[in-house]
């Protein structure tokens, strides 16, 4: 992970600098949520409060929640452009 000034930052540290921002969360499953990062460990276990299950790529919304765990090791990929991997999320 590089920063605006092109040094390196660890992938845990660069995950806590997210806490309290928008995330899209892609699983392994395919299923996809967004929501506000609130908690991650060292083993990327996060929980994501305000958050949405989504659908059609993140066209849609296919259910609302509050605080969902999410483990680590199920985790695919992590965006924190929120707005462009799904547009249909309000906080």
């Amino acid at each position: 992970m590089a920063t605006a000034e092109g040094k390196m930052v660890p992938p845990l540290r660069y995950l806590r600098s997210a806490l309290g921002k928008p995330v899209y969360v892609k699983l392994k499953d395919g299923t996809e949520y967004v929501g506000i990062l609130r908690v991650t460990d060292r083993t990327m276990n996060i929980v994501l409060g305000d958050t949405a299950e989504l659908k059609n790529s993140g066209q849609a919304i296919a259910a609302r929640y509050g605080d969902v765990f999410i483990r680590g090791s199920m985790i695919l990929y992590i965006s924190f452009d929120a707005d462009k991997a799904a547009p249909a999320f309000t906080p």
